[in-house]
């Protein structure tokens, strides 16, 4: 049954083989894809305590259910493996073409095993399938790579790792098609581990889906409420007109006001449209949703001028050209040239690395944070991750736990271009950078009195949104199966207009500032909601800003069943997302982690009662608050039989 494939690869890089195999309709109805297969398939076929660097760990490329199909916003792709940095299920995403390109050649997940003696690659065009030799590719760039690998397969769309996924970093990721990167968890180093610097794939033919007639129907009915006169705006009107002058203003009014009114989608669509993520983050930055001087400044340290130099206008006037995923009405995402001491020639710009390398460094020097995000991109590296490790390394200098002669040079607070030179460190593994190459939690544990400075959760460092700002972050950071990311946040189902979507409790359109710090029960039920949609929207290849961007208006579900031919309500949507959150939970139950394994430290926490919200969250999942154990009725209810053999036998 169409959109998926219902084959998946199984290549032994020790042994040098691959293998087919073959999937039954049901495991897709239960787990779409992406995160869903990979789940499954790392649970039953990994052995308990694996080593995340060894050769018994697997690691995981899988399509979204939806990837190839058409469908609006549904392009992103996953990578999953146990995680080298929580010892827990490890995953991350990506956008681009990747996901789709896999799904057009004949499969829908491939899943690495074993080690290589000797670096390779690993090459499917359709029916055929090689394991290559790497040698030439080994220490060089991701862009590098990727020009090289295209020499030999011009069509390729090549995920492969940088030269700090080969060093092993804990922060690095695997970056497909030059700039898009799947950046969190550590999956960098399990790829490099395995000596696999990278995946080419070549794709020729068609996703089919039920109904084709059905598919175009939703993107054209879509298309006609979503494209309005202030998406069409020009960047030359964009600039003549200068709204990102008043995104931080409105930024300082949320700060100071008791009131708070729900966003709407049309403010993310207009505003995201014209600047990418970048957009907000003026209003980030202003309202001390972005953190400030790890986590430990407040806006008298970061002015509104020193914001305005990283956002918004100042990004857009160095735009080259604007990259689109795959089935996306939006383009987020610019690219920007710098003519300046660094001549950068291509940089993809997000928020999260923006704020990283800006706001919680003190640094509002453009062109050194640019320079910051240059380097992560060609070497793998995780933005959001190594700008903290940054900032922890200036709060260490300044408070006299790292010195001078240590890091070789003078490290403060906004020095762009020593900052710039302690993240080539990082990458080289050089010096205070092979310290630091794996994450503040490690750093934290080698360097004298340094605990209380590294903000984390199991060892990932937070996303760059505040929680004693928005607790909703706090309860995603400590309370999902992996810890410290932002887009499974409870927050969005407001943003996204989501109890319009699945039902539930809404809250009111205009609230007191006050609201999102009392029920912390009522928080977490709704977190735990949150959570299942957000984890089958990724299983099914679907990016958060299509809910973001639009609200009820893009009908996910819908997509589904015109794809599929299925009659999925959205009850049973939920199930999938809460099958496959208590997958990933009950793999690291299994591997010893246990929920204060991930508490947040007091710094990120300020009067938050994420304690209470975790234990609301757990017992709405149906898992044991105090041992993160899922119970056997709910791994019966869930239809999770081989789960529940393992665990209770």
């Amino acid at each position: 049954m169409p959109p998926h494939q219902g084959k998946v690869l199984w290549v032994d890089l020790s042994a040098q083989e691959v293998r087919e195999e073959e999937l039954g309709e049901e495991v897709y109805r239960a787990l779409f894809g992406g995160y869903g297969l990979a789940s499954k398939f790392l649970f039953e076929r990994m052995k308990p305590g694996a080593n995340p660097l060894g050769e018994e760990n697997i690691l995981c490329f899988a399509a979204g259910l939806l990837n190839g199909t058409g469908a609006w916003f549904c392009g992103r792709y996953m990578v999953a493996a146990k995680s080298p940095v929580t010892g827990g299920f490890g995953m991350a995403n990506a956008g681009g073409s990747f996901g789709p390109e896999l799904r057009r050649a004949g499969y829908d997940a491939i899943f690495f095993t074993g080690r290589s003696s000797q670096p390779v690659y690993f090459y499917l065009e359709d029916g055929k399938k090689e394991i290559r030799d790497a040698s030439h590719l080994w220490g060089k760039d991701v862009y590098e790579t990727d020009a090289l690998i295209k020499k030999e397969a011009p069509r390729a769309k090549v995920a492969c790792i940088g030269q700090a996924g080969e060093k092993l970093s804990l922060i690095s990721g695997i970056v497909n098609e030059r700039n898009r990167i799947a950046a969190r968890t550590g999956m960098g180093a399990v790829m490099g581990s395995k000596k696999l610097k990278a995946v080419a794939v070549v794709g020729t033919k068609r996703v089919e889906v039920h109904s084709r007639e059905r598919l175009v129907q939703l993107n054209r009915e879509f298309l006609a409420k979503y494209k309005t006169s202030l998406t069409k705006l020009t960047d030359e009107d964009t600039l003549r007109m200068r709204w990102g002058r008043f995104v931080p203003l409105v930024g300082r009014l949320t700060l100071w006001s008791s009131l708070l009114v729900r966003i709407q989608p049309l403010f993310f669509r207009v505003l995201m449209g014209r600047y990418g993520t970048p957009g907000f983050a003026g209003w980030s930055m202003t309202s001390q949703d972005a953190p400030i001087k790890n986590w430990a400044g407040t806006q008298e340290d970061f002015s509104v001028r020193e914001v305005m130099r990283l956002t918004d206008e100042s990004i857009l006037k160095l735009k080259k050209a604007r990259h689109v995923c795959e089935a996306c009405p939006l383009g987020c995402t610019n690219l920007v040239a710098s003519g300046g001491r660094y001549q950068l020639e291509e940089v993809k710009v997000e928020y999260e690395c923006l704020a990283s390398f800006g706001s919680n460094c003190l640094n509002s020097d453009l062109e050194t944070v640019l320079k910051e995000i240059d380097l992560c991109n060609r070497a793998g590296l995780d933005g959001i991750s190594t700008g903290s490790v940054v900032a922890f390394a200036c709060e260490c200098y300044e408070k006299g736990l790292l010195t001078e002669k240590e890091i070789g040079f003078p490290l403060r607070w906004g020095d762009g271009q020593t900052h710039v030179m302690l993240v080539e460190k990082i990458i080289a593994r050089e010096g205070i950078g092979d310290l630091l190459a794996d994450g503040v939690k490690r750093a934290s544990e080698k360097i004298p009195n340094s605990k209380p400075l590294a903000v984390h959760a199991g060892g990932i460092e937070l996303a760059m949104h505040d929680p004693r700002q928005d607790p909703g972050y706090g309860i995603a950071y400590q309370a999902e199966p992996v810890p410290g990311k932002h887009l499974h946040a409870v927050t969005f189902i407001d943003l996204e207009q989501l109890d319009q979507v699945l039902g539930g409790e809404p809250s009111p359109l205009l609230y007191p500032k006050s609201w999102r710090f009392s029920n912390w029960e009522f928080h977490g039920r709704r977190a735990a909601l949150a959570s299942a949609y957000f984890h089958a929207l990724s299983a099914a290849g679907a990016c958060l800003f299509g809910p973001l961007t639009a609200g009820k208006n893009w009908r996910l579900l819908d997509y589904v069943n015109a794809a599929t031919g299925w009659d999925m309500g959205r009850e049973e949507f939920r199930r999938v997302g809460e099958r496959i959150l208590t997958i990933m939970q009950a793999f690291n139950y299994r591997e010893g982690i246990r929920p204060e394994d991930f508490r947040l430290p007091q710094r990120a926490v300020g009067g938050c009662n994420l304690i209470e919200a975790q234990w609301s969250f757990f017992q709405e999942l149906g898992w044991d608050p105090a041992s993160g154990l899922p119970s056997e009725e709910k791994l019966k209810e869930l239809g999770l039989e081989e789960v529940r053999r393992q665990l209770y036998g």
